[in-house]
C-alpha cells in the first residue's frame, strides 16, 4: 500500500495508503516532495523499516485530467522504523524538477501520548525547505492529527481519518493561513500492494487555485 496516507486500525495494524500532494499542502506547486501525509498535511506516521512506495499522481484545476494538469512521480522509503526519506520528480509533463524530504519520529504513540515527528520537505527548490512538527493519536476507528509547519509563515495543521471499512478510508485536513489548503479525500485498498486515492483541495483564499488529485500507488518491502 502507498505511504502517503497511512491508515492505522485500532489493532495498530498499519495500512499505508496513498498519494502525493501539492507541496505538502502549502502554497507551492502540486506534487513536490511529500512525506507520509493525509491529503495534504504531513503526519507523525512513518513507513515501516525496509518499505518502499512508488506513486504516480495527476492533479489539475477542476479535475486531474484538466488541460495543463501536472503528472508527478513520487517515491518514499522507510530507512528504519523511526526515519523515512523521499524523492519526487515534478512535473513529468513539463520541465521536470527533483525534490527531497525526510522525517524522524521523536516519540512513538502510547495509550497516554500521541506520536510526535519532525521533518522537512521540498528540499532542493529555491529557498529554504518547509519544516514541520506533527502529532497523531488513534481513537477507535478515527485517527486525529495536528501540528505546525513553516514555509516562511508559521501555520497550524489539523486532520482526521475515519476507517469506513477494511479497504476504505475517508480523510480530511486543513493547513491554516492565506494561500494554503483544506481538503477531503478517499483512499481505497486495491489489493496486491496497490492503492488508489482521490482528493479535492480548496485554497483558503484563492478559489481559482482549487485542484483535484488522483493518485495510484504501489508499496512493497525489501
Amino acid at each position: 500500500m502507498n505511504q502517503r496516507f497511512r491508515r492505522i486500525w485500532p489493532s495498530n495494524t498499519a495500512l499505508r495508503v496513498v498519494a502525493a500532494l501539492a507541496a505538502t499542502a502549502l502554497p507551492a506547486a502540486a506534487g513536490q516532495a511529500c512525506p507520509t501525509c493525509l491529503n495534504i498535511m504531513p503526519t507523525a506516521d512513518l513507513m515501516g523499516e525496509r518499505t518502499v512506495s512508488l506513486q504516480l499522481e495527476a492533479d489539475g484545476r477542476g479535475t486531474p485530467f484538466a488541460t495543463g494538469a501536472g503528472l508527478h512521480l513520487l517515491t518514499q522509503a522507510g530507512v528504519t522504523d523511526w526515519c523515512e526519506v523521499g524523492m519526487d520528480v515534478a512535473d513529468l509533463n513539463g520541465p521536470t524538477e527533483v525534490y527531497f524530504d525526510a522525517k524522524v519520529l521523536l516519540a512513538a504513540e502510547t495509550a497516554a501520548r500521541p506520536a510526535i515527528a519532525i521533518g522537512a520537505c521540498v528540499i532542493g527548490q529555491p529557498g529554504p525547505p518547509q519544516y514541520y512538527l506533527s502529532l497523531a493519536k488513534q481513537a477507535g476507528d478515527f485517527r486525529t492529527h495536528a501540528g505546525l509547519t513553516k514555509d516562511g509563515m508559521l501555520r497550524g495543521m489539523c486532520g482526521l481519518q475515519w476507517a469506513a471499512s477494511e479497504q476504505t478510508t475517508l480523510q480530511a485536513d486543513w493547513i491554516t493561513g492565506p494561500e494554503a489548503y483544506h481538503s477531503l479525500g478517499v483512499v481505497q485498498d486495491l489489493g496486491g500492494g496497490f492503492s488508489g486515492f482521490v482528493y479535492y483541495a480548496r485554497n483558503n483564499t484563492e478559489r481559482t487555485e482549487d485542484f483535484m488529485g488522483l493518485n495510484v500507488a504501489w508499496e512493497t518491502e525489501f
